[in-house]
């Protein structure tokens, strides 16, 4: 399999004009704060995804996909324009103490081999950094990362 570059994921110029649609309870929370009949439903949040998707990936050199609402859906609707990178989030979140992510580690359900023979050029890892917490698990966090994409697991 081929191996990707950073070029993967830029315009020709060199530029990024990524699109992050990967937001998960965050965004339900924008939906439900902006009227929508609660509880927001999780076809609200793929729905909105995927019509993101369709409507501003021509204009993108990479758009960010989530598992959970909106990966599969993208991939087998076609809503991402050919010249238009997908990245997708290799992330779980952990919420609590009142917010949507609290903490995040590696989502073990990815499938990085499946993700590249869709299209998939890169995979994305949120490191949370909180001065008051200990730095040693999100070390540990990238440093795992950094092996998986060295072994080409990634």
């Amino acid at each position: 399999m081929n191996k990707y570059t950073i070029n993967d994921i830029t315009r020709a110029s060199g530029g990024f004009a990524m699109l992050a649609v990967d937001q998960r309870e965050a965004m339900r929370m924008m939906f439900a704060a902006a009227g929508a009949p609660a509880p927001v439903a999780d076809s609200v949040l793929t729905d909105f995804k995927v019509n993101a998707a369709k409507a501003l990936s021509p204009y993108a050199s990479a758009i960010l996909v989530d598992q959970q609402f909106c990966y599969r859906q993208v991939v087998e609707q076609n809503a991402i324009a050919k010249s238009c990178a997908m990245i997708v989030a290799a992330d779980e979140f952990i919420p609590g103490n009142g917010i949507p992510v609290d903490s995040v580690v590696i989502d073990r359900k990815i499938n990085p081999l499946q993700i590249k023979q869709d299209g998939g050029k890169a995979l994305k890892l949120l490191v949370l950094w909180r001065s008051d917490e200990d730095a040693q698990q999100r070390l540990d966090m990238v440093k795992e990362s950094t092996n998986c994409a060295t072994h080409t697991v990634w």
